[in-house]
């Protein structure tokens, strides 16, 4: 294995697959760290939509089947368009990875309080 040579270690498509893998996973932190807010009473769901499910288990498995969804579509839109939708797929990983964060910051700051 030659260490100075130019080619990508991960293919494009590889890549893709590690992006999606952490969007999904990130999609279902949001669900798990959301539902303990909105069950312990330190925040309320922003999404009208999702308000009345969020105490439910339907809302994970919600959640999880728009991750699922949203993944193939961008799997399948890579195939015809390939890098933008991999610039495109890590720019909502780092938009999830922010909520995620924000999640977070306010499950740790509630705790704090309690």
């Amino acid at each position: 294995m030659n260490l100075y040579s130019s080619q990508a270690y991960l293919t494009p498509s590889r890549k893709l697959l590690v992006l999606l893998g952490l969007l999904l996973a990130l999609f279902l932190a949001d669900a798990v760290i959301t539902r303990f807010l909105v069950d312990s009473g330190m925040a309320i769901e922003g999404n009208p939509f999702l308000r009345l499910i969020v105490t439910t288990d339907q809302f994970f498995w919600l959640k999880f089947a728009g991750g699922l969804l949203a993944c193939y579509l961008l799997w399948d839109l890579f195939k015809r368009n390939g890098k933008p939708v991999l610039v495109i797929t890590g720019v909502f990983v780092i938009i999830f990875n922010l909520i995620v964060g924000w999640n977070v910051a306010v499950a740790l700051i509630g705790l704090a309080n309690l």
